[in-house]
């Protein structure tokens, strides 16, 4: 085991232990909460706030996911999946320049872009960021 801090021992549960005691525990009630999600950590984001949406749905404000990994079906949550299609997006490895629309709507239900990395997954984030909070900054409260 490489982590062993309590509630964190691999990706979900460090997921898990970020909403129930930083966001829930730290951050104010009436915060607004942007979420950025690598790989199968974003994954792990997007099934916790599925299950949780209902405690959620009023302080989540948009989603940013690089190279995701999950599966519309294992979601379920029918608003959930409502709001990703309008508040979150996805950043994809390709060359093209970052921000330019690519396929993939209909397998990740949100608008898929590319990061401008076109070779490694976690470089993303790094070559979108400006991009992804621009959007980001864009949302409505």
């Amino acid at each position: 085991v490489k982590n062993k801090v309590a509630g964190n021992e691999d990706y979900r549960a460090h997921v898990k232990y970020v909403f129930d005691n930083v966001i829930d525990g730290m951050v104010r009630k009436d915060a607004r909460i942007d979420v950025i999600g690598l790989e199968w950590t974003g994954q792990a984001s997007l099934m916790h706030l599925a299950a949780n949406w209902e405690r959620y749905a009023s302080r989540i404000r948009g989603i940013c996911l690089a190279s995701p990994q999950h599966d519309l079906l294992e979601l379920g949550n029918a608003d959930f999946l409502v709001f990703m299609s309008k508040c979150a997006r996805a950043y994809f490895v390709s060359s093209s320049p970052v921000g330019t629309v690519i396929d993939g709507r209909a397998d990740f239900g949100c608008e898929c872009y590319a990061s401008g990395e076109g070779m490694y997954p976690e470089n993303i984030i790094a070559e979108a960021a400006e991009d992804m909070l621009s959007w980001l900054g864009k949302l409505e409260d």
